[in-house]
């Protein structure tokens, strides 16, 4: 399954569960599975310290940390035109 997103969303209800994640960043479409862009973040930025993923199991955001977008560069799709 793919879910495409407005912006880069991980939820703790979608791991383990096979998703793929679409969403754009910086004028590019990126899909990667969804448990890998947990695992990027992870190690990447402080999002899973977060009062949303800890609180609330899901956290979003338009402009991800320089780390992460250059981790993402393997997961573009799309480019623009």
């Amino acid at each position: 399954m793919i879910e495409t997103r407005n912006r880069l969303t991980i939820s703790k209800d979608r791991i383990g569960k096979n998703v793929k994640v679409r969403f754009p960043f910086d004028d590019v479409m990126v899909e990667i599975p969804h448990d890998r862009l947990v695992d990027i973040v992870s190690v990447s930025a402080n999002y899973l310290n977060i009062y949303s993923w800890q609180v609330n199991g899901a956290y979003s955001i338009g402009h991800p940390n320089a780390t992460v977008r250059r981790r993402l560069k393997e997961w573009i799709i799309e480019h623009p035109a």
